[in-house]
């Protein structure tokens, strides 16, 4: 047989033997299509194929956990990557629903159109681009207020105790978000890193693991750094973000060791993490770290972390347990978001933060308090402790809010000040 012809032979085999793999792979794939195809055309309800398609995106995710999803629509596409970018197009302000005043400016923040226009905390937003606030939810007033950066939009409001409203044309810019708080802020609306009534003790709140969180806690501990002689790092309603940023954020503290690994589903270790040999805070100054129950992902891996190699003590309440790894995947040209897990958190000392399906409070898993540092809060108890600390953040923006709430003891954060105190004896 010629050589030409045993060579066409070979490679209608190949062909054969790929088209054969492709219909075993993808024999699903032409049953959901007839299946949506069914429904589509004979469903009582009526149906589109982008609704059906939504439908079996999301019903596929969900038989792998709670966090995974899949993300489509403009509005809730952006607003997911907002949160991991930590910027947005708008015009600077946080604001709140008031039972008695309606839409209330927390605080505007500093260098941005609103601060510009003379916005204060405790003004009130009468109408965005001429649509009263009253008859719209905040979210509703939000998404009015952000859009896209350089174009305008007008804001009515008035300030508190005052009854002539102000019309302002702000023209939207990037805004940040900031991840990293203090204590209270200054006559110039920057936080302060230190406790009001105990400076020479640190204190940097963690809201999230965002792709700008390193760089500001990296600002914030060289504000204080040299100049306190212990520090409490709060991650209490700290959800997590990045495991990146979670890593960085970790390596600040220690100068050696791992950090955290991560795990396949069959046990194997996918990576380490291991500690860098420069510090970004002195190594012989104390730290306490807060968690609640509320406390999750991220947050864990920095609080086992630093548990784990005696460089914190951690007070407060056990934390959630959300031990897994979610890999972020952009689908049908960055329109829509697969976020599934891949992988899980295994602490520095090889023990397992994640809390399965039927775990029990005496199984292993998330991160304890320290022995003695268990300090437990009712959920009324930690929303009072919230809405203070809320209402005392604006009391300290130039005094310009009067406070609305008695005070509330922390009793979390004076556990952790008073272990610090003690030290210094």
């Amino acid at each position: 047989m010629p050589t030409r012809n045993i060579f066409i032979i070979v490679g209608c085999l190949i062909v054969s033997l790929v088209c054969y793999s492709e219909f075993h792979k993808n024999r699903y794939s032409d049953t959901i299509a007839e299946a949506m195809t069914i429904i589509e055309t004979q469903a009582l309800k009526k149906l589109s194929r982008r609704e059906l398609f939504r439908a079996a995106m999301k019903g596929m995710v969900a038989q792998i956990d709670e966090h995974s999803a899949f993300i489509d629509g403009k509005e809730n596409v952006s607003e997911f990557r907002e949160s991991l970018d930590q910027e947005f197009g708008g015009i600077g302000i946080i604001v709140e629903n008031n039972e008695k005043t309606g839409l209330t400016v927390v605080t505007p923040l500093p260098e941005t159109p609103a601060s510009r226009a003379g916005m204060q905390p405790g003004d009130v937003i009468i109408a965005v681009n001429k649509q009263l606030t009253k008859e719209l939810t905040r979210d509703e007033s939000i998404k009015l207020i952000k859009g896209p950066v350089g174009e305008s939009v007008n804001i009515e409001f008035v300030h508190r105790d005052k009854s002539d409203p102000i019309s302002a044309d702000m023209v939207r810019e990037i805004v940040e978000i900031p991840s990293v708080e203090g204590d209270f802020r200054d006559a110039s609306l920057q936080w302060t890193f230190r406790i009001e009534s105990e400076p020479s003790i640190g204190y940097v709140r963690l809201s999230t693991f965002g792709e700008k969180s390193e760089k500001e806690m990296s600002q914030a501990l060289a504000t204080i750094r040299g100049k306190v002689d212990g520090l409490i790092l709060d991650l209490r309603e700290n959800p997590g973000g990045l495991l990146d940023t979670a890593i960085k954020l970790a390596d600040k503290f220690i100068d050696d060791g791992t950090i955290v690994e991560t795990r396949r589903r069959d046990g194997q270790v996918e990576d380490r993490y291991v500690a860098s040999e420069q510090l970004e805070f002195e190594k012989n100054i104390p730290m306490v770290v807060l968690i609640n129950g509320r406390s999750a992902s991220a947050s864990e891996i920095v609080a086992a972390c630093l548990q784990d190699h005696g460089r914190a003590i951690v007070c407060g309440e056990r934390s959630w347990g959300k031990g897994t790894v979610q890999n972020v995947i952009s689908m049908e040209n960055r329109k829509s978001i697969l976020k599934i897990t891949t992988s899980s958190y295994w602490r520095p000392s090889g023990k397992n933060i994640h809390r399965g399906e039927k775990a029990s409070p005496e199984d292993e898993w998330g991160v304890v308090p320290s022995p003695g540092f268990e300090v437990s809060m009712t959920p009324e108890k930690t929303f009072d402790v919230l809405r203070y600390r809320n209402y005392r953040d604006r009391l300290n923006i130039g005094g310009s809010v009067e406070q609305e709430l008695e005070k509330v003891v922390d009793v979390q954060l004076q556990k952790a000040v008073a272990y610090l105190k003690s030290l210094k004896k």
